[in-house]
């Protein structure tokens, strides 16, 4: 689920994934640096500017 939310909106907001999926924020935290560390899911760009690309 998550997976496909960063890969139809790229440059959505660690705010706006927890609003959607109604998660703490660091559960979401947690799922994002578990999925980074596996190699599905990389950060480009700034914090505030950048976006996220989802490798399959």
């Amino acid at each position: 689920m998550l997976l496909d939310m960063l890969r139809n909106n790229p440059t959505i907001t660690q705010k706006e994934i927890i609003e959607r999926v109604s998660l703490s924020r660091s559960a979401v935290q947690r799922m994002i640096k578990e999925l980074s560390k596996l190699g599905r899911l990389e950060r480009v760009g700034s914090k505030k500017t950048g976006s996220w690309i989802v490798k399959e």
